[in-house]
């Protein structure tokens, strides 16, 4: 089983289908199984029975159906979005895996499953140009952010590309989204509709920033509709003293250590003791950084959109 890990955003279902089109015929079956849309208090294994069209039989569990149905069949299955329902998935994960040899799980998840036999993958954001690099098309495009924006930008505009009058533009842009795999495609979005001048301006407006990473789209899951929908998914899946702490640290925005994080993060129920364990559970959960941090700027854009829409009902 390998996990995919990462925080919302960072890309990690795109890497996961990618990663499943480089092995054409290794498996007798490849499917995926979107379980954002999954309820926690839904029955998982019905779910993904349904998913994978096997049928259940009176007096037989959808686990017992599952495990029937794959048997030893060279089987993958992608268990997108986790996260929310970490532990049933873990021990479907589990059981599954100890009855059918030749099925692989390739799950995503902004924490790991904790599955024996396991391999947790921490899914990075994308490589950045060096600000040494200036505005030389050839060297910029050597950086993986760079090469996204333009490409999802041509599939706005068709014929987009890299010049020496947009590319320090354009590398600024994704270094201010510090290589975020979703926030860059918004941002790319939004070429056509806005200069790529206004679109960097709007990355320095607070107010502005959140609303500009939209894509309005009326048919993906909500979570990848925009960085407020993803930050606010988030947000949604962490303990209330989780809540509180990570929206205290947006007032350390640009990095911070463990004595400033006790300094401004306790009180109001969370006690200087408990920091430390508190950080350690938002790190597991791809949403913070263990300190020290050298440069968690864009940490304070994720923050932002917690302090503006759970202001009226956290502490």
């Amino acid at each position: 089983m390998l996990t995919l890990t990462g925080a919302g955003g960072v890309g990690k279902t795109r890497l996961a289908l990618e990663f499943a089109k480089g092995l054409p015929g290794r498996y007798a079956r490849v499917d995926l199984i979107e379980l954002d849309s999954l309820h926690d208090d839904a029955p998982l294994a019905q779910s993904v029975a349904t998913a994978l069209g096997v049928g259940e039989r009176a007096g037989r569990s959808g686990t017992d159906a599952l495990v029937r149905a794959i048997g030893n069949t060279s089987w993958l299955v992608i268990l997108d979005n986790c996260e929310h329902l970490a532990e049933p998935c873990a021990q479907l994960a589990a059981t599954l895996l100890s009855h059918c040899p030749r099925l692989r799980i390739l799950a995503t998840s902004r924490e790991a499953l904790r599955v024996p036999g396991e391999t947790v993958f921490r899914v990075g954001e994308l490589s950045l140009p060096p600000t040494s690099t200036g505005d030389d098309p050839a060297a910029l495009m050597r950086s993986d952010a760079v090469r996204l924006f333009v490409e999802r930008a041509a599939s706005r505009v068709p014929g987009f590309t890299l010049w020496r009058s947009n590319a320090a533009t354009v590398a600024e842009i994704c270094r201010r989204l510090d290589g975020l795999t979703l926030g860059i495609e918004l941002a790319a979005h939004r070429v056509g509709t806005l200069p790529l001048g206004d679109i960097l301006a709007g990355l320095d407006n607070r107010l502005f920033q959140l609303s500009l990473l939209t894509d309005g789209s009326r048919t993906g899951p909500r979570r990848r509709n925009g960085l407020t929908a993803a930050i606010d998914w988030s947000h949604r899946l962490l303990e209330p003293t989780e809540q509180a702490v990570f929206r205290r640290l947006a007032v350390l925005v640009g990095g911070f250590d463990t004595g400033a994080a006790e300094a401004v993060c306790a009180g109001g129920g969370v006690a200087p003791c408990q920091i430390v364990g508190i950080l350690c559970g938002l790190e597991a959960k791809s949403e913070c950084p263990v300190p020290p941090v050298a440069n968690c700027a864009f940490l304070g854009c994720l923050i932002q959109g917690p302090r503006h829409s759970v202001s009226r009902s956290c502490p």
